[in-house]
């Protein structure tokens, strides 16, 4: 399940002191699964205004990594729809990955 959340609660569970805006740009939407394992955001690209996106996950050591990022969006719902699907997937994985750990 993949539910919106704010910027805050987004840079919280990165345990970041700094912005990701310098890597991503300007976000816009920021997303987790429940168990906040899972983020992402959906920011701007470039000056012409399109959209991009980045989903990160927890690895091994517990430190987030970049899962996935998509570029050259420019349709808002069309980048959120994509990215949506994308969040639901990596949420599939990780609670696959979980129950083979059981």
């Amino acid at each position: 399940m993949i539910k919106e959340i704010g910027r805050k609660e987004f840079i919280r569970h990165l345990s970041l002191d700094s912005d990701l805006e310098q890597f991503v740009g300007k976000e816009l939407e920021w997303f987790s699964n429940v168990a906040g394992s899972i983020l992402g955001t959906i920011a701007l690209e470039g000056r012409e205004g399109g959209r991009k996106y980045i989903i990160l996950g927890v690895d091994p050591t517990g430190r987030f990594q970049v899962l996935s990022v998509m570029c050259d969006f420019y349709n808002h719902r069309a980048a959120r729809i994509d990215f949506l699907r994308a969040m639901a997937v990596a949420d599939e994985d990780e609670e696959d990955v979980c129950l083979s750990r059981e």
